[in-house]
């Protein structure tokens, strides 16, 4: 189990990197956000700064235009209603001069309004600027004097007012005479703004989603790499427990194996029949532990990449003959034929000696195991890319299915037949792990009800040194 402050260590970092993930998801799109608006922000208002400049410059061109000193208020209101209709976006233009009450309408593009005074603190203010100057304001809603008849009204426009100058006593001195009023629609440039903030919120909305998205599968992310650091954590505390224990299991097995074989032989007198086989039971059921004991350390070094292999030149057929010679009395304790096809000639292999009898005693011996009757055959030859040992069996076979999981940790095939053999499930998922470690390869062939065959390929020398 995890020691207490691990697990402490374990749930405070995982706390911290939840936290870390929701500050990101508020504070990222947040950003966004703030950083869209304050940019669309700027770009408005610079539209508007150049609307205001240019709404002053049209001013003034139709300041020079319409107005000279002189001319006839008949003139000026043809001119006034010609420039207004040439251009859709005048909502209104309108010439005052300074009257008593105020200003009076001299020509405007609504004709009514003629001869009318209009009294605004606005005007008063347009007619005190200098010449070349004047005021420039958007309003939203209905002109101040009206629009023109077909004009489109209650939408945002621009004011226009500046004063109109002339040389009355001709000496070179210009005065205010005049003050020139136009409403200029900023439709157009308002619905092209508006259609920008239309695409710049849903640009932002469908960023700021993305990005939530992202960071919720980022902190979920997290979260697996967290629970992945836990798993390496705790195998790697099982790997160091099984370790241990095994190393601590081995003495008193070994002990107790050596104790009861010796009580068995006679070294400590004569033993009775009926505790001979007690003992007997009790010296299989010992060797079934050192395996599993041997099993499991031969895990932890492989897994904790412990395990050495010395490679050197071996002859594969002699290493073969020698680990059957070993099995066969238990072939021969099942009444089955155990039959070895030695090769012709010498197959140098390049292998751990210790681990080929290791793989071979394996494979030989599970062979054995699993067959009820019938044969045991291993054949050794040369093969193009190296050394080669079958194990052939008339066994149970393996399905399909269990095929695909047989080389797994712990895995054992279930079935009615295999219910009474005894085994860890580590056997085969070795073997694999130390063919693999001697640069070698395995292969299964198998047909339920009709037997197993396991291949094992291992380097020659020659291709071994290329």
């Amino acid at each position: 189990m995890p020691r207490p402050s691990v697990l402490k260590r374990m749930f405070a970092d995982e706390r911290v990197q939840i936290g870390y993930g929701l500050l990101l998801i508020l504070l990222i799109p947040s950003a966004i956000i703030v950083a869209t608006v304050a940019t669309i922000a700027r770009y408005s208002q610079t539209i508007d700064i150049t609307l205001q400049r240019q709404a002053l410059l049209v001013g003034r061109v139709f300041g020079a235009t319409v107005w000279e000193q002189g001319i006839a208020p008949v003139t000026l209101q043809r001119r006034v209603e010609a420039v207004a209709a040439a251009n859709a976006d005048i909502l209104g233009l309108q010439v005052f001069t300074p009257h008593r009450d105020g200003f009076e309408i001299i020509a405007s593009v609504v004709p009514e309004q003629v001869g009318t005074v209009a009294a605004s603190a606005y005007y008063t203010y347009a007619w005190q600027q200098a010449e070349r100057e004047g005021l420039a304001t958007d309003y939203l809603g209905e002109p101040l004097l009206g629009s023109r008849a077909g004009a489109s009204t209650g939408d945002r426009y621009w004011l226009v007012t500046l004063p109109l100058f002339a040389d009355v006593e001709g000496d070179g001195h210009r005065e205010r005479v005049a003050l020139l009023s136009l409403q200029l629609s900023s439709g157009i440039v308002d619905e092209q703004a508006a259609a920008s903030w239309r695409s710049a919120v849903i640009g932002l909305t469908f960023t700021v989603l993305l990005t939530v998205l992202f960071l919720a599968a980022a902190t979920r992310l997290w979260s697996y790499a967290t629970l992945y650091r836990k798993i390496k954590e705790v195998d790697q505390m099982k790997d160091e427990f099984i370790s241990i224990a095994s190393h601590e299991l081995r003495t008193p097995i070994t002990a107790i194996r050596g104790y009861v074989s010796m009580a068995i032989d006679g070294d400590f007198g004569s033993v009775p029949e009926k505790l001979r086989t007690g003992l007997e039971r009790i010296n299989g059921a010992g060797k079934r532990l050192g395996d599993l004991v041997e099993d499991l350390l031969n895990v932890s070094r492989i897994e904790q990449g412990r395990l050495s292999v010395s490679f050197q030149p071996l002859d594969l057929g002699e290493v073969t003959g020698g680990v059957i010679e070993e099995l066969r009395p238990t072939a021969v304790q099942k009444q089955l034929t155990c039959e070895y096809v030695a090769p012709t000639s010498p197959v140098k292999v390049m292998a751990d000696p210790d681990r080929l009898k290791q793989v071979l005693f394996n494979l030989v011996g599970n062979a054995i195991k699993y067959t009820p009757k019938g044969s045991v055959t291993v054949t050794v030859s040369l093969q193009e890319h190296g050394g080669c040992v079958r194990v052939k069996d008339t066994g149970l076979g393996i399905s399909a299915a269990d095929q695909a999981r047989l080389f797994t940790k712990f895995y054992r095939v279930a079935s009615d037949q295999t219910r009474a053999i005894s085994g860890t499930g580590l056997g085969l998922w070795i073997t694999r792990q130390l063919v693999s470690l001697m640069r070698g390869e395995i292969t299964l062939e198998s047909i339920e009800g009709t037997g197993t065959q396991v291949t094992v390929v291992l380097p020659t020398p020659k291709s071994a040194a290329t």
